[in-house]
């Protein structure tokens, strides 16, 4: 019986957790012999002097491009980390933290309704507070370039404020994960929303 093509969306606040669970959920894929291609925004670095919706058009164009790849192949998982609902977030939270002229979140706004969001079978949103993510952020070994700009207080608080109103556009049946829960916990949780709570 062929496997129907599942899209999962990881997507919240940084340093909550999320893209260790998304490469769990890879290893766990790739122990069950099952083909899946995962985004990651990251995969599009900020560069320095770069305007930040230059980022965000890159970034979202680089989902595009790897959503057309996942329709057109034999993969049956595509697995966002931070993926089109999450693009949504940042470019009013740009504007908001002066990082992006009005002209600039207009032109971004209309790019985004030009490509048909295709529907996501799972969504993850996970969250925790500023103050969190600044202290676990205090620990990373491995900065990058960009977060010099948004792991601030008060760039993450405007994130976690545009998560928040998110959560009243999501789709039925989105998932919050608490990312000060243990990581087990959080595993778990995700496993058996995917079907996948027997695999190792």
């Amino acid at each position: 019986m062929e496997i129907a093509k599942k899209i999962v969306e990881f997507m919240g606040m940084p340093a909550s957790g999320k893209s260790t669970h998304v490469d769990h959920l890879c290893q766990v894929l790739q122990s069950l012999g099952q083909n899946f291609l995962v985004v990651r925004d990251r995969d599009v670095q900020f560069k320095e002097g770069m305007r930040f919706a230059e980022l965000n058009r890159l970034r979202f164009l680089h989902l595009v491009e790897q959503y057309r790849i996942f329709e057109n192949s034999g993969y049956k998982w595509l697995i966002f980390d931070r993926g089109f609902l999450d693009r949504t977030v940042w470019p009013s939270v740009d504007l908001a933290a002066n990082y992006c002229t009005r002209a600039e979140y207009n032109g971004l706004q209309r790019l985004f309704r030009s490509f048909q969001v295709p529907p996501l079978n799972h969504i993850f949103l996970f969250m925790i507070t500023p103050e969190e993510a600044l202290q676990r952020h205090s620990h990373k070994k491995n900065v990058e370039a960009v977060d010099k700009y948004i792991m601030t207080s008060k760039y993450l608080r405007l994130l976690y404020i545009g998560y928040t109103k998110l959560k009243r556009r999501l789709p039925a049946g989105y998932i919050i994960i608490n990312g000060k829960q243990k990581l087990e916990s959080n595993r778990k949780i995700i496993m058996r929303e995917l079907g996948l709570n027997t695999a190792p």
